[in-house]
């Protein structure tokens, strides 16, 4: 063979084994290219595995040598899987809540060498918590125990099971709140079907049905249900039912519907519906109701309550204590009117300008002391204020009304006693001192006219005397008033006082008036002073004389009488006693009006001519008879005479008989 034909099969070799290797080296990257696609693929198959396989030893009651499978590792999101893990595998990944109930089971199941089968959360690598379901047993492998098992991801089946739960937990409760039964008569058989979640809970004939309402509310049921029956109407009643719904008993409040099929008429569709939690709360909001309305109408401050309704302002309640100050309401007729249609006019204009007033400012309005609206036109104090909604909008207007009358009295009756008390104590000191002159102007007076002898000169000074006597008098009444110095109280009898004044007044009245005495009191024996005594008397006499000019009758009683804690508070008695004796001067005199009626205790108050009176007298008697423990009362109209009456208590003999007061 020839070098050349040598190096031309050389050179084809050559070729040929270049070309073999190139069909080699692109097989293999075939082959390396297909082998990374199935693994890809192998390793994408491994993310969706939803359960792998674990084992462990069980040495000398210890948990070892953990083995879980690849598809375990890629479950709880490991990409690289590992040949062994830490001994401490669950108390690492199970959440903490569930390690000892997963001791527990494992400890049970090889206890029994049994299997177990139960769930918990674990953690997988990316923090985030998935349920799984770890199911297996106990196995005897020689002298040791084996644990073999699964571990499944269960996480979106626990999720919608948990949530199912929620939502049947919630379901319950709403429906057990709701408790709706469904009824179904049936004509031909006649009888009535009852069923709730389409569950026939209880069946009835006709004639049974009506055991299971209230014996005392049966016969209206059942006329209830055969008339709509006969009539072919529809049904509404309200009731209690007795019967056992889910085995649970039930004695509730119902709304039973009714109404016959379309198809069908004879027979009958309903529903009961329980409305105990309605019922209940409507009486609990009547008795709430009542409450209100018993303590409002029981207040004596007279209360009122407008709503606005849009430009308008109407009345929704009032309490009785309003009709008593006004004559023009009727509180069960009037709910629902406005100012103008219960008032007149100009009344209704000045309410409706106050409540505008209350609305501009929103607050509290005192609109002072007025007049009530009834005959009797008793003081009152006058306010209102606004009352908001839950959006703070103003809703409503309150108003109040107290009546004051009694409060003024008082406060008058305090300042009379204020300027008694006053007046007394400046009457005390001057009397004091001018009773020292009036001595000494006496004295001087009765030596110079004992001297005298002209006629002319005797006569000025038996005038100067005369005068200085009634100065006297005047100071002794000043002295009286104030109550200066000690008085000497002790038993005595009050007719006794009376009949001795009427001696000295018999001497002093003119002849033209009669005075007649009616002393009936069986009681007469009081606690006091005799000059005192027979001050008040006299000075209730020359009253009455001085107002009877033209003569006239002086009537003079005296009673027992037994008065009530109610009695003893109108006539402001501070004695706590039962019995009394009441005295009266009742004269047929020119009498007084209301202005004079009101100031006629006041010191220095007089209706007589000037020079003919102090202003002491009545003063003077007020005061002795409150230092008596007694009252004293005035009934008096101009041209109708006077009526004096007086209330003493009856002495009580476990007293002391006599002993000193000091005022």
């Amino acid at each position: 063979m020839s070098s050349q034909t040598i190096l031309i099969f050389s050179s084809q070799i050559t070729l040929i084994l270049l070309l073999v290797i190139f069909y080699l080296i692109t097989l293999l990257k075939k082959i390396q290219k297909r082998s990374t696609k199935l693994t890809s693929d192998y390793h994408r198959t491994l993310k969706g595995i939803k359960e792998g396989r674990f084992q462990a030893d069980v040495i000398e009651g210890i948990i070892q040598n953990y083995d879980l499978s690849e598809d375990c590792y890629y479950l709880l999101g490991y990409q690289q899987p590992r040949q062994r893990i830490p001994q401490d595998f669950f108390d690492k990944y199970l959440v903490p809540d569930y390690r000892l109930f997963f001791e527990q089971n494992i400890w049970r199941a090889i206890h029994k060498k049994e299997s177990f089968d139960f769930r918990a959360p674990c953690k997988k690598q990316i923090g985030k918590e998935l349920w799984i379901r770890l199911r297996g047993g106990v196995f005897e492998e020689g002298d040791r125990l084996k644990i073999l098992g699964t571990l499944s991801d269960v996480d979106l089946e626990q999720k919608l099971h948990l949530k199912q739960e929620k939502d049947a937990a919630s379901f319950r409760l709403i429906h057990r709140a709701i408790r709706i039964i469904r009824w179904e008569y049936r004509a031909k058989e006649n009888i009535f079907y009852l069923t709730q979640d389409n569950e026939n809970i209880n069946s009835f004939k006709s004639e049974e049905l009506w055991n299971i309402f209230p014996e005392q509310d049966r016969k209206r049921v059942k006329n209830t249900f055969e008339q709509a029956f006969k009539n072919g109407s529809d049904l509404e009643l309200i009731t209690q039912m007795s019967m056992n719904i889910n085995e649970q008993p039930n004695n509730d409040w119902m709304r039973i519907h009714g109404y016959p099929q379309e198809n069908n008429p004879n027979n009958y569709l309903g529903m009961a519906e329980v409305i105990t939690p309605l019922i209940k709360m409507k009486a609990e909001l009547q008795m709430q109701h009542s409450l209100f309305k018993g303590i409002i109408d029981n207040i004596p401050l007279a209360i009122f309550v407008k709503e606005i309704v849009g430009e308008e302002l109407r009345y929704i309640l009032w309490n009785r204590a309003v009709e008593k100050l006004n004559d023009y309401v009727n509180i069960q007729q009037d709910v629902g009117k406005t100012d103008i249609e219960i008032y007149p006019k100009e009344m209704a204009d000045r309410f409706i300008l106050n409540d505008k007033e209350v609305i501009k400012f929103g607050q509290l309005k005192d609109f002072g002391i007025g007049q009530s609206s009834n005959k009797e036109k008793r003081i009152v104090h006058f306010y209102k204020f606004p009352l908001r909604d839950i959006n703070n909008s103003i809703k409503y207007i309150i108003g109040v009304a107290e009546d004051i009358t009694e409060k003024k009295k008082l406060e008058e009756e305090l300042l009379q006693v204020q300027k008694l008390d006053a007046i007394g104590k400046l009457a005390g000191g001057i009397a004091h001192d001018f009773n020292n002159m009036m001595a000494g102007i006496l004295g001087t007076t009765e030596l110079l006219l004992s001297d005298e002898k002209d006629p002319k000169k005797r006569r000025y000074l038996e005038n100067t005397l005369s005068l200085t006597h009634k100065a006297a008098e005047l100071t002794e009444q000043l002295l009286t008033f104030s109550r200066k110095g000690v008085v000497m109280m002790k038993s005595l009898d009050i007719h006794r006082c009376i009949e001795e004044s009427l001696e000295i007044l018999h001497r002093t009245i003119n002849k033209n008036i009669e005075i007649t005495t009616y002393l009936k009191a069986s009681h007469s024996m009081v606690y006091g002073n005799e000059n005192m005594l027979m001050n008040i008397f006299l000075n209730l006499g020359i009253n009455a004389r001085d107002s009877m000019p033209r003569g006239g009758r002086l009537l003079i009683t005296s009673l027992n009488k037994v008065l009530d804690d109610k009695e003893r508070e109108t006539l402001k008695l501070e004695k706590v006693q039962k019995h009394w004796i009441c005295i009266e001067f009742c004269d047929e005199g020119l009498g007084m009006d209301e202005t004079m009626k009101e100031k006629i205790f006041e010191p220095f108050f007089t209706t007589k001519e000037l020079g003919r009176g102090t202003g002491l007298g009545l003063s003077t008697v007020y005061g002795s008879t409150l230092k008596h423990s007694g009252s004293i009362l005035v009934e008096t109209s101009s041209g109708q005479g006077s009526c004096f009456t007086l209330y003493f208590p009856i002495f009580d003999e476990s007293q002391n008989s006599s002993r000193s007061e000091y005022s």
